[in-house]
């Protein structure tokens, strides 16, 4: 069975979601587990790299140097993406952020980003802009 992941903010378009369709499966915990494919389009200078930070384990609690590395390469760049197991039915904020090649990290302005990973729902393909924020959309009833 598919899990999707639904933004539900920010939502500038459809372009502004960062997710991607997923496929379902059970943690070791026995938890419903997804895999959230997050990306963002983040001009950086060389040695830079983009992480996607938030309040699930797997982004690192908010703690940059923990957060989930995201990856581009020539002919995508300056787009950026990572696939992170999260858990289904629980919300989670995040933020994307530059670590520079001198280690000092650049926060994205604006407010939080919200998903919330679940079985079926709409699934927002879109790459937001770093930095890139819109009012908070309501949160998807399961």
């Amino acid at each position: 069975q598919a899990i999707l992941a639904q933004t539900v903010a920010p939502a500038l378009s459809s372009a502004a979601a960062g997710l991607l369709r997923l496929v379902g499966m059970r943690g070791s915990s026995g938890a419903d587990v997804a895999d959230v494919v997050f990306s963002t389009v983040a001009e950086t200078v060389p040695g830079s790299e983009i992480r996607v930070v938030g309040s699930a384990d797997m982004l690192g609690r908010w703690h940059p140097e923990g957060g989930a590395s995201l990856r581009t390469e020539p002919g995508k760049y300056p787009r950026w993406s990572a696939s992170v197991r999260l858990r289904t039915g629980e919300s989670v904020e995040y933020k994307f952020v530059k670590v520079l090649p001198d280690k000092s990290v650049q926060w994205e302005d604006g407010p939080n980003r919200h998903l919330t990973p679940r079985e079926g729902g709409p699934a927002n393909p879109g790459t937001p802009r770093f930095g890139q924020s819109a009012p908070t959309a309501p949160s998807p009833k399961s």
